[in-house]
């Protein structure tokens, strides 16, 4: 499931849960996925983080940190917006149980997850 998500320094043009239903759909059929992703409405990042069920490994995408690994079952992997998570946003992150430990785009996160055994 993807969950966009409102930051300070994301400029917001609108809801395009179409749009981006379109691209997960021709995202997924290029890289082979038998399932899409289903996309959830644009919301605040904290109201993402407080719906997402508990149960998950949680992972931040900042540059540096330490590459993905080991992970198996299900899990949230935020990728914040080009100019990065504000500190409040990475704290209230952080403070809920997620890990830094992504140092390239989302889909490389993604990508792992799929792979793992």
């Amino acid at each position: 499931h993807l969950h966009p998500a409102v930051t300070r320094r994301t400029v917001p043009k609108g809801d395009h849960v179409d749009r981006w239903a379109r691209i997960a759909t021709t995202a997924s059929a290029q890289g082979g996925r038998a399932d899409v992703p289903a996309v959830s409405a644009l919301r605040p990042l904290r109201e993402v983080i407080g719906a997402l069920p508990d149960g998950l490994h949680r992972r931040v995408g900042v540059p540096g940190a330490a590459p993905v690994g080991g992970i198996t079952g299900p899990g949230a992997l935020c990728v914040g917006p080009e100019g990065g998570l504000a500190p409040d946003e990475l704290g209230a992150l952080l403070e809920s149980g997620w890990v830094l430990r992504v140092d390239t785009a989302g889909v490389v996160g993604l990508a792992r997850w799929s792979a793992a055994p």
